[in-house]
């Protein structure tokens, strides 16, 4: 598929795709289909927490990262380290 027909299947335009692609250091493939990395992923559950159970932490380069009220306090200050130096 190239990349502009994978934007427009997704609602993007060939420019945002293109940016996000220079932004994550993506590079095109042969014909202009784009070539990333792709692992197998298992939904386990549908359910969406509710906000009150939810927090959001707002990073630099307007990233987000969205954790449950229980979070681990030592993993996330790990995670949002590890994400702040992407920047």
């Amino acid at each position: 598929m190239t990349a502009g027909a994978f934007a427009a299947k997704h609602g993007l335009t060939r420019r945002r795709l293109t940016w996000w692609q220079e932004r994550l250091g993506q590079t095109a493939g042969p014909r202009g289909s784009v070539s990333a990395p792709v692992a197998p992923v298992d939904i386990i559950s549908a359910a969406v927490p509710s906000a009150a159970s939810t927090i959001e932490v707002l990073l630099r380069g307007g990233r987000a990262v969205r954790v449950g009220a229980d979070v681990d306090e030592a993993a996330l200050a790990r995670i949002v380290a590890a994400l702040e130096a992407l920047c």
